[in-house]
């Protein structure tokens, strides 16, 4: 720290207009104060106080088992986190804020000269917590401050009514663990490619917890399991005139030869040639997006390559929908198999739900 970083920080906390709010609402469904608004140039700033959440830490002996047994796959992947919705926009009766981006703490610290220096800042302007507020005596390594920052291009902050503050959120994905079991049967070339009612593979039953944590009971009916080979896919796009006509548009002949060579490294490490990719078929009672995997990859020690080629895949049927009425839909297992294999075992491990963007009054409390 010196003094031009000083004066640096503080050029940066010279506001142009506050707006104290000093209201508590339910924020992601916590508990939250909103301190102030703020504003410098074109760019608005909401100011959100929140109490951490308590995380438990395993005791001694679970920390000791969890370092002393070999970790797998599914282990990993457990801790994988499905991230909350993004704010979109923020409106008041006379303006609306088009959200940019988030910015905050994971805890207050006295030494975080920033956070202190803003919040003396509203201070200054009029914004105190009440002695009887929950968060008055909190200590700060309870506390995090999140700083919601808007475009702003009329210059001036919203007229902060009395009843609320109305926001919109974008959609987003919530993550469902679900680990059941299944063994699927590849079905060949030559054999019937159109999915019949009576060809149902498999009936997978399970339940989720869905946005609102409402009990939802969903079927998962799995059709066919074909393989798909990506490297002939990937060196038909190659091939393809109008796929390089339109990547040279946005590189030079010599980065597209770059990434031609770089992708088909990766996919000598993913899936060598000879190798398929395993395609599962299904229809779901829910409008979710299921993902399998083998049971060998999940009871597998993880192997940290840094390679990652991400597969999508298209209903190999002309038909839309299937025998239940339900949009027929299709997960790509990225784990290679020969064309010798007639069966897997695998788990329908997690599925995806959608969540979209959704209109909310954060009412004050």
């Amino acid at each position: 720290m010196n003094f031009e970083s000083f004066e640096d920080l503080v050029g940066e906390k010279n506001f142009d207009e506050i707006k104290i709010i000093g209201k508590d609402v339910r924020y992601m469904g916590e508990p939250s104060h909103f301190a102030a608004m703020v504003r410098k140039g074109d760019q608005a700033e909401l100011c959100i106080l929140m109490q951490k959440k308590d995380r438990p830490e395993p005791d001694r002996s679970q920390r000791f088992s969890r370092l002393t047994r070999e970790q797998r796959n599914r282990d990993f992947m457990k801790d994988f986190m499905s991230f909350g919705p993004d704010l979109r926009k923020l409106q008041t009766d006379d303006i609306c804020l088009e959200f940019l981006q988030s910015t905050g703490t994971n805890e207050l610290q006295v030494m975080d000269l920033d956070s202190m220096m803003y919040l003396m800042r509203l201070h200054a302007a009029g914004w105190h917590l009440p002695k009887e507020h929950p968060f008055y005596k909190k200590d700060w390594a309870q506390m995090q401050m999140l700083r919601c920052q808007f475009a702003c291009p009329c210059g001036q902050l919203p007229k902060l009514g009395d009843d609320g503050i109305k926001i919109t959120w974008g959609s987003y994905l919530i993550r469902h663990l679900i680990e059941k079991p299944v063994r699927l049967t590849i079905e060949h070339s030559g054999q019937d490619a159109e999915p019949k009612q009576d060809r149902e593979q498999v009936r997978i039953s399970f339940t989720i917890r869905d946005g609102n944590r409402t009990k939802q009971k969903a079927i998962c009916h799995i059709y066919r399991v074909t393989l798909t080979d990506p490297r002939k896919e990937q060196d038909e796009r190659f091939a393809d005139p109008d796929y390089r006509r339109r990547m040279l548009e946005y590189m030079s002949p010599e980065e597209y030869e770059e990434m031609r060579r770089d992708l088909d490294a990766r996919m000598d490490e993913m899936c060598p040639r000879g190798m398929y990719y395993p395609v599962v078929e299904y229809e779901c009672t829910q409008d979710l997006q299921l993902k399998f995997y083998t049971k060998e990859y999940l009871d597998a020690q993880p192997k940290h390559t840094g390679q990652m080629v991400t597969m999508m895949a298209k209903v190999s049927s002309e038909r839309q929908t299937g025998p239940h009425g339900m949009r027929l839909k299709c997960d790509v297992i990225q784990e290679p198999v020969t064309s010798a294999v007639t069966e897997l075992e695998a788990e329908l491990f997690e599925v995806y739900e959608n969540i979209p963007e959704r209109e909310e009054v954060l009412a004050y409390i």
